[in-house]
């Protein structure tokens, strides 16, 4: 068991709600930004939390109303959630998302965030076109900040390669990552940027420095702050807690 484990236990079934799903704080109603972040922290913090707390997951799911979202985000969290749980989306929501898509003929005023969104719910429900699409003009889309580049580097793999300088050069001496090269390091940051780094073969050191810095955001509430010393949100500790796995489980840290 990690030094974390009981106390980020304690964090995250605070935020739990009767009716299924999670909320940002232990006061807040459920929603699902926060029900996927929930999700994503229980199921990689243990999987015994997980089994205990998949019953309120799918008890969301049940009554989750999506007919009055456009925001691709939502439906990729949305199928997120789906998948984490082992549950097949029901065929209606399916149909939904590929009569959405229909609305999204253009992308270039788009940002990268709703294009990689885009292109992973094209692939989810075997959308050709639109997945097409995307995959063909990616290259030409500008991109700002660390996270941006992550999402079009997902659709792109190749782009891991030309961008690796701008990536490595945007962590800081207290191991965490920036927006990009020269700015403050933040939780989202680092997540975005191990997630980019992960498939390419680079310094163990490089993600021993972001192992601290990520352990330097826990706070003694079981959460994690976006840099150390600041306060607990639920999505900060979701992506801390799905990096430490992976650094715990395939760097050997």
């Amino acid at each position: 068991m990690s030094f974390y484990e009981r106390e980020t236990e304690t964090f995250l079934t605070l935020r739990i709600k009767e009716r299924g799903g999670f909320g940002a704080t232990p006061l807040l109603p459920e929603t699902l930004e926060d029900t996927y972040f929930g999700t994503l922290a229980c199921y990689f913090l243990s999987k015994d939390l997980f089994k205990k707390v998949k019953p309120k997951i799918l008890t969301f799911l049940g009554h989750f109303e999506y007919k009055n979202i456009i925001d691709p985000y939502k439906f990729y969290q949305l199928l997120q959630i789906y998948r984490l749980s082992e549950v097949e989306p029901p065929v209606k929501l399916i149909k939904f998302i590929k009569n959405l898509l229909k609305q999204f003929q253009s992308i270039e005023s788009l940002n990268p965030l709703k294009i990689f969104s885009l292109w992973h719910l094209s692939k989810a429900v075997g959308d050709d076109k639109i997945q097409g699409l995307i995959e063909n003009r990616v290259d030409s889309l500008k991109f700002q900040t660390l996270e941006e580049l992550y999402y079009l580097s997902e659709i792109r793999e190749a782009l891991k390669r030309g961008y690796l300088d701008f990536v490595l050069r945007s962590q800081n001496g207290d191991g965490g990552f920036g927006f990009y090269p020269g700015t403050t390091s933040y939780i989202e940051n680092t997540y975005y940027a191990l997630k980019f780094l992960s498939s390419l073969a680079i310094p163990k050191s490089v993600f021993l420095r972001a192992y601290y810095f990520i352990l330097a955001c826990y706070n003694r509430d079981g959460g994690f702050s976006r840099r150390p010393g600041g306060i607990s949100y639920l999505e900060t500790t979701a992506l801390s807690l799905e990096i430490l796995n992976s650094l715990l489980n395939s760097l050997s840290i």
